[in-house]
């Protein structure tokens, strides 16, 4: 028994080794692409919206809302994405709350008409403001997809920026 033990420890301790080698790579290369995934889609939503806001501002007539509206579809699906793979993270459903009923959902297109001129240039850099910061978070969610043992509990945790100022 002692025999085919001393065969078998190190057998079995080289099998976990190897695996670990091979396989801790790969995972992190799926881990970094799943992260310039969510990126990119995130910064296409923002080029988007930037586009659209300032036509917006200038334009006597409703500038088409097909390309925003495309690129919010991308995003939530990254989002999403990552939801299915993190279930317990908080972050990625805060994003997606935020860019579908919170400022980027229906309520980013409409009401401009009967805006004044002043009133159109306040909401265009209230709007720009909200884009930067969610754009910034978002980023800060696919850093942490890169690591994602390292940064369960931040994003397990509810995030600052949706917490209430009095709570």
């Amino acid at each position: 028994m002692r025999s085919l033990l001393a065969v078998l420890l190190p057998l079995i301790v080289g099998a976990v080794l190897t695996l670990a080698a091979t396989e801790l790579p790969r995972a992190q290369d799926r881990n970094r692409e799943r992260a310039r995934g969510l990126l990119l889609a995130a910064h296409d939503f923002r080029h988007a919206c930037e586009e659209w806001l300032d036509l917006r501002l200038t334009a006597h007539s409703t500038p088409s809302t097909w390309e925003l509206r495309a690129r919010q579809e991308d995003l939530a699906w990254q989002l999403e994405h990552v939801i299915s793979r993190h279930p317990c993270w908080r972050w990625p459903r805060r994003l997606l709350e935020h860019l579908q009923d919170g400022p980027f959902g229906a309520g980013l297109t409409s009401g401009w008409t009967r805006l004044s001129p002043a009133e159109r240039r306040i909401r265009h850099d209230t709007t720009h403001r909200a884009l930067d910061e969610f754009v910034r978070h978002t980023t800060r969610l696919a850093a942490r997809m890169e690591h994602p043992l390292l940064s369960r509990r931040e994003m397990r945790s509810e995030p600052v920026w949706t917490r209430h100022p009095d709570a």
